[in-house]
């Protein structure tokens, strides 16, 4: 998702493009990130979207499981 908004939002503002993000984890209903999470950047003339987070998740007891995740719209 990221890969096609960085690409309909070419030449677009940092708010813009935030607002688009926005509106598309709206419709498909991702709570994981928010459009403060994102940094953008431009590479060239290119728009570079990119986010990492982490997430726990506990199993049982005092054991759980960190997952990082990290992505950007270079290609």
């Amino acid at each position: 998702m990221i890969k096609k908004i960085a690409a309909e939002t070419r030449g677009g503002t940092v708010q813009t493009i935030r607002k688009a993000w926005e509106t598309k984890t709206m419709i498909d209903e991702i709570k994981a990130l928010n459009k403060d999470d994102l940094e953008i950047t431009k590479d060239g003339g290119d728009v570079v979207i990119s986010f990492a987070y982490k997430k726990e998740i506990p199993l049982f007891a005092n054991i759980g499981v960190y997952v990082n995740f990290a992505a950007d719209s270079k290609e």
